[in-house]
């Protein structure tokens, strides 16, 4: 009976220390570990707002261009139409359709210019070079442009016009052309240039660049036809200007000192009613006016 008692006991105890030792082996989460998974699970990162990128503010040159663009857009709706300005400040220009087109007594820059390059070959031939600049210029004479088209080429128009053709083309005129006489008639061959041209002659003449520039720039300053872009500038501010006109073309191209100074050509051909051209050059001419000052 004893025995008994004795083995009851020592199942007692031993049963004790295996449940004792199970126990051991049940690992409890750390409470700290528990805290971070569940925060893991509950915490998320918050979602950012998509946002539509900002648009860089234009510069001064796409200002300047979609001003031009819409000026003449918006006044030349008769015929074909280029411009051109550039700022002699800064260096800013801007363009529109600069493409060869006729001259009309736009010409009379490149007969200028090829003149004075050559002074010394036309005054041998007449002492009165000066005074058919001028009346070429300030009237838009067209007798005294053939004179001195004729003396370039020493008595022959032909071999003038040559010449002027050689110094476009030495100078980077590339879409200026001299293929007839003023009021000559010429079913193959017509007189070209492009406002682009015109502004580089320009550009050059204001820094001095070109022969006979300041003789130049003070005979356009008389220009006696100044319903086109002078119409469009205040009366206060200086500008120098050169027509060009037939039955279908009206343009101008001009130097303006106001407070920025800046060259301006337009251009117009194929057009119905002059007047209305005449109006137009001088709108478009008011509102890039405005814009630079």
């Amino acid at each position: 009976m004893r025995i008994k008692r004795i083995l009851a006991v020592l199942t007692a105890v031993l049963l004790i220390a295996v449940f004792s030792a199970c126990g051991k082996n049940i690992v409890e989460p750390d409470p700290e570990n528990k805290k971070e998974i569940e925060t893991e699970k509950t915490v998320q990162e918050p979602e950012q707002e998509e946002t539509e990128p900002e648009k860089p503010e234009p510069d001064s040159l796409e200002l300047l261009n979609d001003n031009l663009n819409s000026a003449v857009s918006a006044y030349s709706t008769d015929g074909n139409w280029a411009a051109y300005v550039y700022c002699l400040d800064n260096g800013d220009r801007a363009s529109y359709n600069d493409s060869k087109m006729q001259a009309a007594s736009l010409i009379k820059l490149y007969i200028f210019a090829c003149v004075s390059a050559n002074r010394e070959l036309v005054d041998s031939q007449g002492s009165d070079t000066d005074s058919l600049l001028r009346s070429m210029i300030t009237a838009s004479d067209n007798w005294a442009s053939n004179v001195l088209i004729t003396r370039l080429g020493k008595g022959d128009s032909t071999a003038g016009r040559a010449k002027i053709n050689e110094y476009c083309a030495n100078h980077g005129y590339s879409s200026t052309h001299i293929g007839r006489l003023l009021l000559e008639s010429n079913a193959y061959d017509d007189n070209y240039t492009s406002a682009g041209d015109c502004v580089k002659l320009l550009k050059r003449a204001y820094n001095g660049e070109l022969a006979g520039a300041s003789q130049l720039l003070d005979l356009m300053k008389q220009q006696q036809r100044r319903h086109k872009i002078p119409a469009g500038v205040p009366s206060g501010v200086t500008v120098g200007n050169k027509t060009g006109e037939l039955a279908d073309v009206e343009s101008d191209a001009a130097v303006i000192w106001a407070e920025r100074p800046y060259i301006l050509v337009v251009m117009s051909e194929n057009i119905s009613s002059p007047g209305s051209a005449q109006n137009a050059i001088a709108a478009i001419s008011g509102d890039i006016y405005n814009y630079l000052n």
